[in-house]
């Protein structure tokens, strides 16, 4: 299914966006000499933010079928996994200390992948042959409509094993936890969060002049403009073009500007729509700060090398870069102290986007189901996500990095410096199709980058029409 569903996708997609066919993205731009401040249209006029709303559990919600812990003695299950190499091992490792002390003597065998997009490919090509599974959860949500996974709520909310304590309320993730959520359908259960964030070089920044990283989009406009104007005035030619912010055109990166801008979904409707306020604006910003070449596009898919050579001042990245970065800087004996950065936003909070890893379970047995939850659950204790950070290197979503991890934020600064005081944290909207609606995304992104700024309604209107046609074609399949 999932090949298939990716053949329609990429042709309709060249198809829709065929007003940018002809037209590509440029290396890099070419910054104008003396250009050092941003444009005053760098900055739309912004809305108003509207505020999350949580429900709580309201008797009677569902519950989870009778089960004799007598099934559950020597009940053997599997666990599919992305982990591979030293993560496989230390993954192995956790799950063989369940299988040595929790109660009911439940044997979970782990069952590898060559990667999360493998294990994606695995749950979209074979659904689910195991009784877990740990994957991207808007890969996850695609087997919500397949009926192969059963449903958490019950279990997450149940009076004998249900959760309690395992999220701290202090925690800025608490607010998205099930215990602040409460909804009766859980179709799979976050175990780590991957955000979108903005890599930034602290020392250059300062010997630019600037001594507080930006927090709203004309500030992060007003730093990489004399970045760029940095390198024209250097003898190097080759340069020019660079030292703004290195775009990624990621999803990740791409949801997190239209979420910068107050961006919402309608989690009553199946299909995403970016054609908005947010939508306009977020495309606007970016496209105006890569006309004034406060960004830019490297020929290098990677940005490492870029950022440790001080040839980009920031970068749109992921958690997945941080470690990889580190080894870039020591290899060059870069000095430069560097962190990550919530996204900025006119109200100078910050926001982050977070994709989930996360974990599923199959329509089984009652005991099947039960036991496989008592694993899952298992992985939200103290100890198995702080295990877990050193697994992946995602945050916890029990609560806070730096206090489930204090030593793995240690070793990594940049790791948690993101997650900055009253930050809005929002979660990609998985469940709405996701999977497929995050390349579609992408692509408008880059499409938008190789067009004129008037014609971004024009994107903005393919991409709602393309999101639309798609998800009718999702929702009729066999």
């Amino acid at each position: 299914m999932r090949k298939t569903s990716l053949s329609t996708i990429l042709f309709v997609v060249l198809v829709s966006f065929s007003l940018a066919a002809c037209q590509g993205i440029p290396p890099s731009p070419m910054p104008t000499a003396g250009t050092s401040q941003p444009q005053a249209t760098a900055t739309p006029a912004i809305p108003t933010p509207t505020a999350t709303l949580t429900s709580t559990p309201t008797p009677p919600w569902p519950t989870i079928e009778p089960v004799d812990e007598n099934a559950l003695a020597g009940l053997e299950l599997t666990v599919l996994h992305p982990w591979i190499n030293e993560a496989k091992t230390s993954f192995e490792s956790l799950v063989a200390e369940f299988n040595r002390m929790n109660a009911w003597g439940i044997n979970v065998t782990p069952v590898g992948a060559g990667g999360i997009e493998d294990v994606g490919d695995k749950l979209a090509e074979n659904g689910m042959k195991t009784n877990l599974a740990i994957a991207h959860g808007y890969d996850l949500a695609l087997l919500t409509s397949t009926g192969e996974l059963a449903n958490l709520g019950p279990y997450l909310y149940d009076e004998d094993y249900g959760i309690s304590t395992e999220y701290a309320p202090d925690s800025a993730f608490y607010q998205l936890s099930p215990l602040a959520t409460y909804q009766e359908y859980w179709g799979y259960l976050p175990i780590a969060y991957q955000p979108g964030v903005l890599v930034y070089n602290q020392s250059w920044a300062r010997e630019l002049g600037f001594n507080q990283a930006p927090r709203s989009p004309g500030e992060l406009a007003a730093q990489m403009l004399p970045a760029a104007a940095e390198k024209l005035q250097d003898n190097d030619i080759y340069n020019n073009g660079t030292g703004g912010m290195w775009v990624s055109n990621s999803p990740i990166a791409a949801l997190s500007w239209y979420r910068a801008f107050y961006g919402k979904f309608d989690p009553a409707k199946p299909v995403l729509s970016f054609n908005d306020q947010a939508g306009s604006q977020s495309f606007t910003f970016l496209k105006q700060l890569f006309n004034e070449d406060g960004s830019w596009v490297g020929l290098q898919e990677v940005p490492y090398e870029y950022f440790a050579a001080r040839l980009a001042l920031a970068y749109e990245g992921t958690l997945d870069d941080i470690l990889i970065q580190e080894g870039y800087q020591r290899r060059v004996d870069s000095e430069d102290k560097w962190l990550a950065l919530p996204y900025p936003t006119p109200d100078s909070m910050g926001s982050l986007s977070l994709e989930t890893v996360s974990i599923g379970i199959a329509k089984e047995t009652p005991a099947e189901q039960l036991g496989s939850w008592l694993f899952a659950r298992w992985l939200l204790t103290q100890k198995a996500q702080e295990r877990l950070v050193h697994i992946h290197g995602y945050w916890p979503v029990t609560d806070d990095p730096q206090d489930v991890a204090p030593d793995y934020a240690k070793a990594h600064p940049a790791w948690a410096s993101a997650l900055l005081e009253d930050v809005r944290l929002t979660l990609a909207p998985e469940a709405q199709n996701w999977a497929y609606g995050r390349l579609i995304l992408q692509d408008a992104v880059r499409r938008m980058y190789a067009l004129d700024e008037e014609y971004i309604p024009t994107v903005l209107e393919m991409l709602d029409s393309t999101l639309q046609e798609l998800t009718g074609e999702n929702l009729n399949e066999p």
